[in-house]
């Protein structure tokens, strides 16, 4: 088996596309389990994985046939090559296929890491318990329902527009917009807004959009009346889906601030820095 060509080319396609991608599931599957973070629905990939590999090995036994055809065609000759390098090209394309499922994990995972996305320096950022006296929480610019709304501050008019990997927080009159890339979340359960005012300088709008429950991550991001963003920052979700991901509080010297997760043992907290 596997050795003769043109006449298992076939039967050489079946198994190529079938193992290949039953490989690459499986290998990402077990290193999701091993160093990401699964979904609650992961476990339907034992179910859906093999038949996918099905339909695969379907198209390429097609595929088979049509290559043998051109190969009868052009070769005009019944002749046959018996030779071991359908074996050698299945065994390294299948290991390779597993190899490039994990990697794809394992990339996933890096990019989904915590980090600071971008820092203009205009504001202070620390995690610390917070006491301040609350002054305004978020709207619910989309939730899990699918329900948008829109949300007026600083002469703006804010609404959202979700894509693939990304979201859109636009103007409605102007049509100015802000863009906040969204692979590391998977899919968006929820996005909550909240304007920040002060005495001196531009109003700003805190946006915190969160991910899947058990992806545990969210950006975090302050723009600017000009839907200039300034602060940006993918963090590990430390509050719960159900809880108010954000709102304002004021302190002693009643400049209005930022507090990410609110009702947690340990807030992220972003103040404006003090103007000279």
């Amino acid at each position: 088996m596997l050795r003769r060509v043109p006449t298992d080319l076939p039967l050489f396609g079946a198994l190529l596309f079938g193992l290949c991608l039953v490989s690459f599931g499986f290998a990402g599957m077990y290193t999701e389990v091993a160093i990401g973070r699964p979904s609650s629905t992961s476990g339907l990939g034992f179910f859906f994985i093999p038949i996918w590999g099905g339909l695969a090995a379907v198209a390429g036994l097609v595929l088979g046939f049509v290559v043998r055809a051109v190969w009868h065609a052009l070769k005009r000759s019944e002749a046959e090559t018996n030779t071991s390098a359908l074996r050698a090209t299945l065994a390294c394309a299948v290991v390779a296929a597993a190899a490039a499922g994990a990697l794809s994990v394992v990339h996933y995972e890096q990019a989904a890491e915590p980090r600071v996305r971008l820092d203009g320096g205009l504001l202070v950022r620390e995690f610390r318990a917070d006491l301040g006296k609350p002054v305004r929480t978020s709207t619910v610019l989309y939730d899990s329902d699918k329900k948008t709304a829109t949300l007026s501050w600083g002469g703006n008019t804010s609404e959202l527009v979700i894509d693939d990997d990304q979201v859109l927080l636009r103007d409605t009159t102007s049509g100015k917009n802000a863009r906040f890339a969204t692979a590391a979340l998977d899919y968006i359960t929820r996005v909550d807004a909240v304007p920040v005012l002060a005495e001196q300088g531009p109003s700003l709008l805190a946006i915190v959009i969160c991910g899947r429950a058990t992806g545990r991550r969210a950006i975090v991001a302050t723009v600017d009346e000009n839907y200039q963003v300034i602060f940006e920052e993918q963090v590990k979700r430390f509050w719960q889906l159900s809880d108010t991901p954000v709102e304002v509080r004021a302190g002693s010297e009643h400049d209005e601030y930022v507090v990410v997760g609110p009702y947690s043992y340990e807030s992220l907290v972003l103040r404006r820095k003090p103007q000279h």
